[in-house]
């Protein structure tokens, strides 16, 4: 079947050659049939290394440059979630900055709004996170912000962003504990 259809193509293409194409390529100089079997063999050529060839290994040396960083994340996370485990089981007077907002994120249903949660360098004895949230429903952030106070944690920083859909926001707010 599918040799009935590639047959009567293969016959037109060789009747084009034929009757059209080859009579034009003998009228052409010398010269002209050479430089139109140079671009016959260097288009295509040049098409695979400009079009395929070097957008892969550009892309794949960017993906390298990039795994260092991704690395350094992956691992500061991970700390952070080890300390995060160990903090959660300290009774609830002791529990830093992280333990508290991880507290309220789980209660408020937050956890797919945030975007970043850094510990900060401060003064004092108590932990102090910047917290990113990505188009947080006002009511769960109304929820979150009331059980972090609860907890104990004071909010500094406080910056709210109107997010792309009316009741929505983008929130960076700074958590300290004392």
């Amino acid at each position: 079947m599918n040799s009935l259809k590639t047959a009567p193509f293969g016959l037109m293409i060789r009747d084009l050659w034929q009757k059209e194409l080859l009579p034009r390529y003998r009228r052409l100089s010398l010269r002209e049939q050479r430089l139109l079997i140079l671009t016959v063999i260097a288009l295509p050529a040049l098409l695979f290394v400009y079009g395929i060839w070097l957008p892969v290994t550009d892309r794949i040396h960017a993906l390298r440059g990039a795994m260092p960083a991704l690395q350094d994340q992956l691992s500061e996370a991970q700390t952070l979630a080890d300390h995060l485990h160990q903090e959660v089981r300290r009774p609830a007077g002791k529990r830093n900055a992280l333990a508290l907002v991880e507290q309220a994120v789980q209660a408020s249903g937050m956890r797919r709004y945030i975007t970043r949660i850094k510990p900060q360098p401060g003064m004092g004895s108590g932990g102090r996170l910047l917290i990113r949230l990505h188009q947080a429903p006002y009511p769960n952030l109304v929820k979150f912000l009331s059980l972090l106070v609860k907890n104990g944690v004071t909010l500094g920083r406080v910056k709210l962003l109107a997010g792309n859909t009316p009741g929505l926001l983008d929130v960076d707010l700074t958590a300290v504990t004392r």
